[in-house]
């Protein structure tokens, strides 16, 4: 919600600065909770998926094959939850008149 209510870095914002920006984000969450859960369990899947990756790239140099199967299919796993979370946010966003 940085984005909505900052539009920039916080490292210039004062103390109450920060104390209205926040109110004003609890607000904005509490008109589509929903919503603003979809894009922070995106998020998650998303960063959850790139460490699979990374976790995979290394596991192809140096792991053996039964290894390398089990992290493929946590990426493969990893890429759908990736998927839907996303194709998800959209379906909520029009729920909220957003």
């Amino acid at each position: 919600m940085r984005e909505e209510i900052f539009h920039s870095t916080l490292d210039w914002q004062g103390a109450a600065q920060l104390a209205e920006g926040a109110r004003q984000a609890y607000v904005l969450y509490r008109s589509a909770p929903a919503y603003y859960d979809g894009i922070e369990i995106h998020q998650r899947a998303h960063f959850r998926l790139v460490q699979l990756e990374a976790r995979l790239e290394k596991a192809r140099r140096f792991a053996n094959p039964a290894k390398i199967a089990e992290i493929e299919l946590r990426v493969q796993l990893a890429r759908d939850t990736e998927r839907l979370t996303c194709e998800a946010i959209p379906h909520l966003a029009v729920s909220y008149g957003l």
